[in-house]
């Protein structure tokens, strides 16, 4: 059992993922601490705008918890991410946040 995060902007289905808890910072900084079943994620998801997935990866990415994760290469899917596709997303483009 895990915690395990995955991020799609709906229209193209391009992804990225964080495998592992980092005290719950995606949870967080999401807004899903009901996804959390203490041993892994709920395998439950929800959609959020550009505007929302902007601003949480913004926070984790400069979060405490990731800048002290024991292994720092694990948030780089994530950061390029952030960096070329949801920076580069339209206002309208939706994502879908899943917690496994």
């Amino acid at each position: 059992m895990s915690h395990d995060f995955m991020i799609e902007r709906s229209k193209d289905k391009k992804t990225a993922f964080f495998f592992g808890f980092a005290d719950g910072v995606f949870y967080k900084y999401f807004h899903c601490e009901n996804f959390n079943n203490h041993f892994s994620g709920s395998n439950e998801g929800k959609i959020i705008s550009k505007k929302g997935a902007e601003n949480a990866l913004s926070k984790i990415l400069n979060s405490e918890e990731i800048k002290k994760y024991p292994d720092p290469d694990r948030i780089e899917d994530i950061k390029n991410f952030y960096n070329f596709v949801v920076l580069k997303s339209k206002e309208e483009d939706k994502f879908y946040i899943h917690f496994s």
